[in-house]
Parts: C-alpha cells; structure tokens; sequence
C-alpha cells in the first residue's frame, strides 16, 4: 500500500500547488481544443467579413453568417460524440463504415441523385442540405488504412497477401472519387493512405509500380481526358496566359495577397471581396485574410495551425497502441496537408484545386469532418489518461467467495 501512494505522490500533482494546477489544465487535450476553438472564432469572423457586399444582394443580410454558424454547432456535436466514443469501436465497425461510403460515392455517381456542379459530380443533396462524400472519404481512409496496417502488422513485408488487399480497398474510395471527377481529392486520398503505410512498417519498394507507372499513367489520362483539368495546369504554367478568364482568379488571389503588405488594409477592409475574386468566402478565404490583416495576419494563423499539429503529435506519442497512433498519424497529416494545399493554390504555388482551409473556410462536409477527426483525436488523448489512472490507483482486491 505504501508502494501505491508512493508512485502517486511521484505521478499525480498534489491540487495544493498552484503550479500542478496549471499543469492539469495546461494538458496536450485542452490545447488541441483552445487552438481549434481560436481557429473556428478567425474562420466565422472572416466569414463575416468576406460575406459584406454579398449580404447587399440578399433578403436576409446574415444569411451566410448564420449558416456558418449552424455548420459549427453542428461540427462541434459531432465532436463532442466523437471524443466520447472509444475510437476503438471505430475499429471494430471499418467494414461498415466503409461500405457506407462506398454507397454514397456511387449514389454521387448516379444522375437524379447526384448534383452536378462546375462538370462534377460531388455533391448529395438531402432535405436541402448538401453532403460532399469525398470529404467524409478522406476520414475513412485514415481508419481503413491504420486498421489494416494493424491487422495485418506481421504479414506488411509481402506484396500480395497485405500491400495489394490493403491498397485495394483504399484504390477503389479514390477510383469512384476520379469518377466524379476530382482527380485532387483521389490523389490526397492515395497520399495519406500511402503515408499511413509507410509510416506502419510498409516496405517502400511496393509502391515503385505505382510511382512509375499508375500516377503517371492516370495524370496523363485526366489531363487528355478534361479540359477544367488541362486549363489548371496550363493556367499555372502560363498565369497572364488568360487572366481576365481561366487566370482571372488566381491572378486576384495575388492581387490581394500582395495588397496586405505586413499589417494589412485593416479587418473588413478587402477590396478584393467587391466581387473580384471568386470563392473568397470558401477556397480562397487565405487571400482575404492576407489583404485585410497581412503578413502579421497570416503568420499568425499558420502558427496556429502548427501548433495544432505540435500539440497533436504529443498526443500520438503517447496513446496506448499501434492502432491509435496510426489514427492519430493520419489525422494530424491530413490536417496539415490539406492546409498546406490550400495555401499553396491560394499563393499560386500548386495549379488551382478546389480546397478548403481547415476550420476558416465556409461549408459543411469539410468543416464536419475536420471537426471529427478532432474528436477522435481528443478520445485517443483521453484514452491514455485513462490508462495512466487505470495504472497509478488502487485496484479493488477480488471477493475470495
């Protein structure tokens, strides 16, 4: 007994100081919170902010306001049943999980059910509320492929009984996504698939035949095939090729980008949101924060969103197995890749992709589904808590009747 009370004097802060207080609330799970919550008040104030000329134009001025708002709440439910539910269980239910979203993928495909928008096919609509399940298959992806890693750790050194089942399955989330077509979402898909791979012990060489040969081939293959994907890239290669059409938005994008300077024509001040650049509420929100708040503006949430993946990365290292932080990976690279996306469309640094920015951007699938992978992230943070107090206490000696 006195062993015990040792190890917890040793582990467990005395709530008399000050400092260990601090210490509890100053823990990885409630920064990762505290930061998500900061990036959700930027993303609705400059929701606001973008939305002013528009709000002219409609019967209900805070229309857009209130949408972004309800698309929060709604996220933060979400979150909130995500961080209580044991992200174990999620293992337990992937087949389920993925053949859900296999179906929706297909209903997107199907005319009648589907809604066409700019020549693709990505989105559901559903009591008027629209759905995009190539957002919710990015999350599924990241479970598929950590559970799969898991399940099949001793068998990952074989192309044939683990690689090719394994990527199978992530092949065909991204397959029925290129159908659409959005050759940028089948693309992130492979990458995070692929990384959670590499990172769980696959061995490089499977992924040569797909390197040399598959991306290249389907690259190639949706460039000759689309002319939105062709223009893209040409756009990109060539920007003052046709900057009053195909060019016209990125070359806005610039335009505001390099207006901000280092302090920024002030909050509310954007000229570019007069209606001169396209998807400046949504894709291209990073453009507007660039102009009205600047270089200080703009630094300060990429800051934010690294300290994210700082504060996330402690809460990977220390969750209680493999499967958990093989989730964990996924999410954080996800998060992070996506905002690094974004801002390099944004910056003219990558050909245009329509791309949210995590929690800024206006929407729902994206901003949902971000939100979730939060919970899931917070369920593993406390699962490991869990286990730490399951060690330090005292355990309840069994009845010898």
């Amino acid at each position: 007994m006195m062993k015990i009370k040792n190890i917890q004097s040793t582990f467990l802060p005395s709530p008399k100081e000050p400092k260990s207080k601090i210490l509890e609330i100053l823990t990885s799970r409630n920064i990762v919170l505290l930061l998500v919550t900061i990036l959700l008040a930027i993303g609705v104030v400059m929701i606001y902010s973008t939305s002013a000329m528009r709000r002219l134009d409609l019967a209900d001025p805070s229309k857009l306001l209130r949408k972004q708002i309800l698309w929060v709440s709604l996220s933060w439910t979400v979150l909130i049943l995500l961080w209580h539910t044991n992200y174990r269980d999620l293992y337990k239910y992937k087949n389920q999980i993925y053949a859900t979203v296999v179906l929706l993928l297909i209903a997107v495909l199907i005319p009648g059910i589907g809604a066409k928008i700019n020549g693709a096919r990505r989105w559901l609509r559903l009591m008027g509320i629209g759905i995009q399940p190539s957002e919710i298959a990015k999350l599924v992806a990241i479970l598929i492929s950590a559970s799969y890693v898991c399940q099949n750790q001793e068998k990952l050194h074989s192309f044939q009984k683990a690689f090719l089942p394994m990527f199978s399955l992530i092949a065909l989330l991204a397959g029925l996504v290129l159908i659409e077509p959005d050759f940028g979402t089948a693309l992130f898909i492979l990458t995070i698939s692929s990384a959670i791979f590499i990172v769980g012990g696959t061995p490089l060489r499977h992924f040569l035949p797909l390197l040399l040969a598959g991306l290249p081939a389907i690259t190639i293959a949706m460039i000759w095939k689309f002319d939105h994907v062709k223009s893209r890239l040409l756009v990109f290669l060539y920007p003052d090729l046709d900057p009053l059409n195909k060019g016209h938005q990125i070359r806005q994008s610039l335009i505001a980008i390099g207006s901000g300077g280092f302090s920024g024509l002030g909050l509310g001040a954007s000229r570019q949101k007069l209606f001169f650049l396209p998807e400046d509420h949504t894709d291209f929100i990073f453009a507007i924060i660039a102009e009205e708040l600047g270089l200080i503006g703009t630094w300060s949430l990429i800051l934010l969103l690294l300290a994210l993946l700082w504060w996330g990365r402690k809460i990977m290292n220390a969750a209680p197995d493999r499967f958990g932080r093989l989730l964990a990976f996924g999410i954080l690279f996800s998060l992070t890749l996506q905002s690094a996306l974004n801002i390099a469309v944004v910056t003219a640094s990558i050909p245009t992709k329509g791309i949210s920015l995590p929690f800024i951007s206006f929407g729902g699938s994206s901003m949902i589904c971000s939100m979730a992978a939060v919970g899931i992230l917070l369920n593993i943070a406390d699962s490991k808590r869990k286990k730490l107090c399951q060690q330090l206490l005292p355990q309840p000696t069994p009845n010898p009747s």
